[in-house]
């Protein structure tokens, strides 16, 4: 008898784990493929193991390209040096999300954020480790734009008043140490605003361009041009005594003196210069720069010439006082301030979004006063805070009888630093909202970018309370305070208005219209409107349309006109859907 004897072993379960395995694991292969973020693996040795498709496409190579090769050789040297230093970290912990700058194939830059974890095997020898990486090429690059733009003029590409500030203060703490002086200097164009009104504002800007150029070849390398604002421009002189400064404002003078060619005209203009010396003059930013611009003040009484700083200047500023005497008595009476409005359009439609108040002096002898001549000082002294009540006593009176006529206008009040520190501000809004019945969604109040960062939490503490009136608040003049960007997701603000000196010059370069789209996008990441001013033609209009900008405010539209003035330029914008409206303003002037 023949017998067989056999063993069995049932390994179904053996095969459905294997199969189960292959399947986890090809799963796993086609999230890491497919994955929005790059993921990169290196060995102990610093050799690329493992690249995804996304990683290897940041850096323009193919997977097959990378594998092998050390990690340094997507890096330069910068890099390469930080890399190394970082090594025993990388090596025992986990490393947080961070930047990190690798080198492109073509040679260019490549920023990622970036976190990773050692690969250690169990008895803690290291292995190496894997990364997650994420693009933030572009977004680094807007933000560097961003933070140039807030330091540097829009139009002429110099340094602003506040980088003017900064440095002035760096000059001043070297100098102190140094036993050495600091000049500032205040140049102010003569009769610009003649080339504007006889060439228009495009010529004027060519000409502003120019300017900067001319003021940098006859100073020093270690010497400053800055443009503070319109047609006045700062140089900072170092390491200077006054002799070396009055030659300097002379040659400044002769440089200006040349006619400007813009548009084959011949253009000229004279230059008034104010000097302050430090430390006769002062021995910080904030005086020098305000003794130099009373030097100013004195040197354009002949215009063409150049003045330093004396103590008796000082006291002219009399007449200045008698300004704010004569303002308040003018806001105890009804005959001199009133008010214009400009409106604000969306882009997407066309229809009025609201008007911006504007306040206007007409003062029994001096005429049509500039509001900046007045207004400035006023936020000086007490005088704000009554004027800025008398503003927005007849802003809302005049939205409640727009709205009791049947049009639901809402009206944006610029609004001061005084007003923004004052506890009292609030209580101000709610009492009058209540006297004129007067609905808070119609009130907008603007603050300006550069006064929130003056006191971000105060500023901020008060805009939450004006908020919970229900008013609507908006940040101005948007873009020229970078720093602010670190508050804005706080603030309590459903507006921001790009400044007009990144929107005048948007058709003209490239980069100018990605700052503005730049602002556009960040506004709408966080569920603002944008605005923006000084919208002057059609194809500027046509940009921002396409940018997907909200509403604009400029003389494209209207100018600002007088309260009985909107409504019939309202019935003309609504009949002339190929272009802008502009009502007869012979009357406001």
């Amino acid at each position: 008898m023949i017998a067989t004897t056999g063993i069995t072993r049932d390994v179904s379960s053996a095969k459905q784990a294997a199969l189960a395995l292959r399947a986890s694991e090809e799963r796993y292969r086609r999230i890491v493929e497919t994955a929005f973020e790059g993921v990169w693996i290196i060995d102990g040795s610093n050799r690329t193991t493992f690249v995804n498709r996304r990683m290897a496409d940041m850096l323009g190579y193919t997977p097959e390209e990378m594998l092998g090769k050390p990690v340094l050789a997507f890096m330069d040297a910068d890099a390469q040096d930080a890399f190394v230093a970082n090594g025993d970290q990388r090596r025992q912990t986990h490393q947080a999300e961070h930047e990190f700058r690798f080198r492109r194939k073509d040679g260019t830059e490549l920023w990622v954020l970036l976190e990773s974890s050692a690969n250690s095997e169990a008895s803690g020898s290291y292995q190496g480790s894997l990364a997650m990486v994420t693009d933030v090429t572009e977004r680094r690059r807007t933000q560097k734009a961003l933070e140039h733009q807030a330091l540097h003029d829009a139009l002429t590409g110099l340094p602003n008043r506040l980088l003017l500030a900064e440095r002035l203060g760096q000059a001043l703490d070297a100098a102190g140490a140094a036993h050495e002086q600091v000049a500032v200097l205040i140049l102010d164009l003569d009769h610009f605003k003649e080339v504007n009104e006889t060439f228009g504002l495009p010529a004027g800007d060519r000409l502003l361009e120019q300017v900067g150029p001319r003021l940098r070849s006859e100073i020093r390398r270690e010497d400053m041009v800055a443009r503070l604002s319109g047609d006045e421009f700062a140089v900072l002189l170092v390491n200077t005594n006054p002799t070396a400064v009055t030659v300097a404002a002379a040659r400044l003078l002769g440089a200006l003196d040349r006619p400007f060619e813009v548009e084959g005209q011949h253009l000229d203009v004279a230059v008034s210069i104010g000097i302050a010396i430090s430390p006769e003059d002062g021995d910080d930013p904030q005086t020098l720069l305000r003794r130099a611009d009373i030097a100013l003040f004195v040197a354009k009484q002949p215009r063409g010439a150049f003045v330093r700083f004396a103590p008796e200047h000082e006291r002219q500023g009399a007449s200045r006082l008698a300004l704010m005497a004569e303002l308040r008595e003018a806001l105890q009476q009804d005959d001199q301030l009133f008010l214009q409005f400009q409106p604000l359009v969306r882009l997407r439609d066309r229809r009025l979004a609201g008007v911006e108040a504007l306040v206007r002096w007409r003062h029994p002898q001096r005429g049509l006063v500039p509001p900046l001549e007045f207004v400035p000082f006023a936020e000086k002294t007490r005088l704000i805070k009554p004027l800025t009540r008398w503003v927005l006593g007849c802003a809302l009176r005049q939205s409640v009888a727009w709205n009791r006529g049947g049009h639901a206008i809402p009206v944006s009040v610029n609004i001061s630093m005084r007003d923004l520190v004052d506890a009292e501000f609030p209580e101000m809004i709610a009492t009058l909202l209540h006297a004129t019945q007067a609905s808070p969604s119609l009130l907008v109040l603007e603050v300006t970018e550069s006064l929130i960062m003056t006191e971000p939490e105060r500023v901020i503490n008060t805009l939450s309370e004006l908020s919970q009136l229900g008013v609507r608040l908006a940040v101005d003049d948007f873009g020229t305070g970078y720093s602010s960007l670190a508050y804005l997701h706080r603030l309590p603000v459903q507006e921001i208005k790009i400044d007009k000196s990144f929107v005048a010059a948007m058709t003209g370069e490239g980069s100018r219209a990605k700052i503005v789209r730049a602002s556009v996008e960040l506004g709408h990441n966080l569920g603002l409107e944008s605005v923006a001013e000084g919208v002057e033609d059609a194809r500027t209009w046509d940009l921002l349309d396409s940018l997907g900008c909200d509403l604009a405010q400029g003389y494209f539209i209207s100018r600002p006109v007088l309260a009985e003035q909107v409504l019939p330029w309202l019935a003309r914008w609504n009949q002339s859907p190929g272009g802008s409206a502009e009502p007869d303003t012979t009357q406001a002037a």
